[in-house]
């Protein structure tokens, strides 16, 4: 795995290094910045998110090797708690392990003598050295390379018909989803690709893919023709291409054959196949007998998602909850419902009578993890459940198990970047944004609130007025985060005129204490500038 991301070698090895040397003073991000990623002196960790992007990666890498067969075994655990780039170094018993060097280390470990200090340094670097899986001969030049970014278009539509529209919107956002499981291929966000290349027109922006996925789709007579290929963008040549064809009747039949291309360009790219196979499965196996129509539901609430609307969210709830009536094992469905009736608690969207939001929330993603527990997506929403009903410590374990799903998808970095900085965690909520904007660089206009509440919360009225002025779509909560920006930033007026205007939105919108600061946990360091003092 370390072999495949020399960057997150090159990262470990100097963190370990310097921290064995007893150097640990040193590893802030200025100086890894300078020392790692050659930067300059002028380098600002602060405005140049390398350090803390490369860092996330390397937790995640890390987390991924330890529970690989490759190193599930190892006595020799290294770890970076979040907010610090100094390595804690465990020696872990392992009933599977067999016998050898290693347990003359995790002796001397145990002992803790200052004597054997130098000694389990020593056998430290030229035991994990040996293995050749995390440093590298310091000799030998570095590959600055990163891992291969995918642009996935939207196939070409070859005969016009609704279904086809349908299947080639479905293919672009599902193997997006599905690409997104591997932990060593970025996948450029459905947010910044959605529509793009569809009906033969030219990308409009390659945001510096290495390679394209691309194709076309037909359907005639109840059979599916899908033509793929993968490119490579700085060669132009083709690596891989494929014809499937096959008979379909319903959302499973669909969802098969992008699994089958998902598992084939990762194939090609040099992943393992067993990364996203059980998840395929899950998701096949929940799909079957889903008619088009409720699957078209599930995309429809991704556009949604992408453009809150109060008229559009009845539509979609009413369409989700016939999805799940028809389909009670359609952990998508649920998924997707409970983001819904989560709108309706922050946002005040369609409120029913009987029961909260909140909780309709919560029991639709517990179902959602229960029909597939392999959905990155059904943990995510779990976690945005249960984040809005205060149940923080449950919500930080399933979004770490949606990351872990699903490392490289954007909206579930994004998410975790906004309960973050709703949580007053800025170093996580920066990573996490500087993550998800590294994959979605076009991104909706949501991933900008989320780095507005931070810069808020940190008085900080240059980052605060950028990020807010780029924030817009979700009605009263932009048009708070937009009047504490301007108070700010000392603009009085302008802040009172959102506020009034948030007031004809949503019934006391101009009052402190009202329903919509408190679903939306907007706590008393955001209201003093919403409101003023």
């Amino acid at each position: 795995m370390f072999k495949a991301s020399p960057t997150s070698s090159r990262l470990l090895e100097h963190l370990v290094g310097e921290y064995l040397e007893g150097r640990s003073d040193r590893l802030k991000g200025y100086s890894i910045g300078v020392d790692v990623f050659d930067r300059g002196e002028d380098f600002d960790a602060g405005t140049d998110s390398i350090v803390r992007v490369q860092m996330g990666r390397l937790r995640r890498l890390l987390a991924e090797y330890y529970a690989s067969d490759e190193g599930r075994n190892d006595r020799v655990r290294f770890e970076f708690p979040k907010g610090s780039y100094v390595p804690v170094i465990n020696m872990v018993e392992s009933a599977h392990s067999a016998p050898g060097p290693l347990a003359a280390v995790a002796g001397f470990w145990r002992v803790g003598r200052r004597k054997h200090y130098g000694l389990v340094a020593l056998l430290l670097l030229v035991l994990v050295g040996i293995g050749g899986a995390v440093f590298y001969d310091r000799l030998l030049p570095r590959p600055e390379r990163m891992e291969p970014r995918l642009f996935v278009a939207q196939f070409n539509v070859i005969d016009g018909s609704s279904d086809t529209r349908l299947i080639a919107k479905g293919l672009q956002h599902d193997l997006i989803a599905l690409l997104s499981q591997y932990p060593n291929i970025e996948i450029l966000g459905y947010e910044t690709v959605a529509g793009e290349g569809g009906g033969g027109q030219k990308i409009s922006n390659w945001h510096g893919a290495d390679y394209l996925l691309s194709g076309s789709v037909a359907t005639a007579d109840g059979t599916i023709k899908v033509s793929s290929e993968l490119v490579s963008v700085r060669k132009g040549t083709v690596l891989w291409s494929n014809m499937d064809s096959f008979a379909y009747s319903n959302a499973g039949d669909v969802l098969q054959s992008q699994s089958e291309i998902a598992l084939k360009v990762g194939s090609t790219l040099g992943q393992p196949d067993g990364v996203i196979q059980q998840a395929s499965k899950a998701l096949i196996a929940e799909s079957k007998g889903v008619s088009f129509a409720n699957y078209a539901c599930i995309l429809a609430a991704y556009d949604y998602k992408r453009q809150k609307a109060e008229k559009d969210h009845l539509k979609i709830r009413k369409c989700l909850e016939k999805a799940t009536r028809d389909n009670p094992n359609y952990s998508s469905a649920w998924s997707m419902l409970s983001w819904i009736y989560g709108d309706e608690h922050r946002y005040g969207f369609n409120r029913q009578a009987g029961g909260s939001g909140a909780m309709r929330a919560l029991k639709a993603a517990e179902k959602g993890v229960a029909t597939n527990p392999f959905s990155a997506t059904a943990h995510q929403y779990l976690a945005i459940a249960q984040f809005y009903l205060g149940q923080d410590q449950k919500a930080r374990q399933s979004m770490a198990t949606a990351q872990r799903l699903s490392p490289n998808s954007s909206e579930i970095l994004a998410d975790a970047g906004w309960q973050n900085a709703l949580a007053g965690n800025s170093d996580d909520a920066r990573t996490y944004f500087d993550e998800a904007l590294q994959l979605n660089p076009d991104p909706p206009t949501w991933y900008w609130g989320g780095l507005a509440i931070d810069a808020i919360r940190n008085d900080d009225a240059d980052r605060a007025k950028r990020f807010a002025e780029l924030y817009s779509g979700d009605g009263v909560l932009s048009l708070y985060v937009k009047a504490a920006a301007a108070r700010l930033n000392g603009d009085d007026r302008r802040a009172d005129l959102m506020l009034a205007s948030a007031s004809k939105s949503f019934p006391g919108g101009d009052q402190r204490d009202n329903d919509f600061i408190r679903h939306n946990r907007l706590d008393a360091r955001l209201t003093r500038w919403i409101f003023g003092e």
